[in-house]
C-alpha cells in the first residue's frame, strides 16, 4: 500500500477498483478524481491518496487507487491574525505608492484619460503653493517620464 500527495499518487495509478473489482481507469475517470481533489484543495483540505501495487511489490508504478482522505485543518487564530497584519502593511504601503497617488488624484480631478498628463506633488511643495503656475502639456502619443512630466510643469518651455 502506499499514500501520500494525491496529485503524486494519483500519477501512478492506472486502474482502480470500483465494486470490488479491479479495471482500467479511463481519461474521463482520471480527469473527474482531479477534479473532486482540486474541490477538496479548494476547500482548504489536506488530501492523501492511497493507492496500492496488486503484486505486493513496493514499486510506485502501476498501482490501483483506492481512494482519498481528506481532513479538515482548522485555521489557528494565530494564522488569522498575521494574514491581517500582513493585508494591513501592504495596504498602507500601497497608500504611499505613486500609482495610488495618481489614481486618487486622477478621480478627485476627474481626469479619467490615460493619455492626460499629469503631476501629482506634496501640498507643502512650493511649486504647490504657487498656484499661478501652470504647465501647459499638448497631447501627444509619446509617454514622459515622472520627471518630465515635473520639468515641464515647473518650466513650461521644458
Amino acid at each position: 500500500y502506499s499514500k501520500g500527495a494525491a496529485e503524486k499518487v494519483l500519477e501512478h495509478c492506472n486502474t482502480l477498483y470500483q465494486n470490488g473489482r479491479q479495471r482500467n481507469m479511463s481519461a474521463g475517470e482520471r480527469a473527474e478524481l482531479n477534479a473532486v481533489l482540486e474541490h477538496l484543495m479548494g476547500e482548504g483540505r489536506r488530501v492523501l491518496a492511497i493507492a496500492m501495487n496488486p503484486d505486493g511489490k513496493m514499486q510506485e508504478k502501476d498501482m490501483v487507487f483506492l481512494g482519498f482522505v481528506s481532513m479538515q485543518d482548522p485555521v489557528r487564530p494565530e494564522a488569522v491574525e498575521a494574514v491581517e497584519v500582513e493585508a494591513a502593511e501592504l495596504e498602507n504601503e500601497y497608500y504611499k505608492t505613486n500609482e495610488y497617488q495618481e489614481l486618487m488624484a486622477r478621480k478627485i480631478l476627474d481626469k479619467k484619460l490615460s493619455g492626460e498628463n499629469m503631476v501629482v506633488m506634496p501640498e507643502n511643495s512650493e511649486a504647490a503653493k504657487n498656484k499661478h503656475k501652470v504647465a501647459k502639456v499638448e497631447k501627444t502619443e509619446k509617454e514622459y517620464s515622472n520627471f518630465e512630466k515635473w520639468m515641464m510643469y515647473l518650466f513650461p518651455d521644458y
